[in-house]
């Protein structure tokens, strides 16, 4: 696997909901397949004296969009609920063929 901090990811979809927003992140490793991973920001949340980490909170990364959305399924059950923010236009029909309503 590539060194991490060399890889380019790209935003997937940006989804808000009340205290943060998750972003999925993809990127195509070097044998073109696409590889996700979720970042949880919850960092509206922090009090005074919080930990910026606390807050945040990156997933493992899976190989493929099948893949990616069940780990949506399985780590946040509601996120096809929250506020579409921002999709990448290669991934539209993907996401709304699994069940992301069109809010934006």
């Amino acid at each position: 696997m590539p060194n991490e901090n060399l890889v380019k990811w790209e935003k997937i979809i940006v989804l808000g909901v009340e205290g943060g927003c998750l972003t999925l992140y993809g990127h195509k490793n070097g044998n073109a397949i696409w590889q996700f991973k979720i970042l949880s920001d919850e960092t509206t949340l922090m009090e005074a004296g919080d930990s910026r980490d606390d807050y945040m909170s990156e997933s493992r990364i899976v190989e493929g969009c099948d893949n990616a959305i069940s780990m949506l399924n399985d780590k946040y059950p509601y996120w096809k609920r929250f506020y579409l923010l921002e999709i990448h236009p290669d991934f539209v029909a993907t996401f709304h063929e699994a069940g992301l309503r069109r809010t934006r």
